[in-house]
C-alpha cells in the first residue's frame, strides 16, 4: 500500500515497516523523552542563571559554563574542585596523612576567574556559605597575614565551584 509519510519526513504511526516491527510508538516515545530530557536540562540551566549569588555576574557565569561545557560529567564535589586545580596534595605514608598545596593540575584561567569571583563574593556577599570557616580571616576580623587570605580565598573558590556543580546538576 501507500506509506504516508508525516510533517518530519518519518512514516506515521500504523504504516509501512514501523508496523511490522512494532517500533514506531514506542521509538517516538523514547524520542519524546529525550526531547523532555533536553528541556528539563535547558530549564534547570535557567533556573541556575537566577539563583546566581550576588556578586557573580553574568560574564563570569557564561565563562565558567563555555570552560566546562557539560556539568554532568563531574560524578561527585571532588571531581568539580579537582578539574579547576584547587584541591590539596597529599603526602601520606602508614598511619600518618600531611596536605599540602594546591596540585594546580587543572585549568587555570578558571582557577583565576573563581579566585576573582571570590573576592567579589566577599565585598557584595560576606554571608555566603563558603565564608563560614574563612569569615574572620576574609572580612577584616582579626588582623592576618596576606598569604594566609589568599589561602582562604582560594578554598573558597573551590567551595564556589562546587556549588556552581550543584546548581547546574
Amino acid at each position: 500500500g501507500a506509506r504516508e509519510r508525516g510533517p518530519c519526513g518519518r512514516r506515521e504511526e500504523g504504516a509501512g515497516r514501523g508496523q511490522q516491527r512494532g517500533g514506531g510508538a514506542g521509538r517516538r516515545e523514547g524520542e519524546a523523552k529525550a526531547v523532555g530530557g533536553k528541556r528539563a536540562r535547558e530549564e534547570n540551566k535557567h533556573a541556575a542563571a537566577r539563583i546566581r549569588p550576588m556578586g557573580y555576574g553574568e560574564l563570569s557565569a557564561g565563562m565558567l559554563n563555555a570552560e566546562v561545557m557539560d556539568w554532568s560529567r563531574f560524578k561527585n564535589r571532588g571531581q568539580a574542585g579537582s578539574f579547576i586545580g584547587c584541591c590539596p596534595s597529599e603526602h601520606s605514608s602508614g598511619g600518618r596523612q600531611k596536605l599540602g598545596q594546591i596540585d594546580r593540575i587543572g585549568r587555570a584561567r578558571l582557577r583565576t576567574l573563581l579566585v576573582e569571583a571570590a573576592w567579589r563574593l566577599v565585598k557584595w556577599n560576606p554571608q555566603w556559605r563558603g565564608f563560614k570557616k574563612f569569615g574572620e580571616v576574609l572580612t577584616g576580623g582579626v588582623k592576618v597575614s596576606g598569604a594566609r587570605k589568599r589561602k582562604a580565598i582560594v578554598a573558597c573558590a573551590r567551595l564556589l565551584m562546587v556549588d556552581m556543580w550543584r546548581l547546574h546538576t
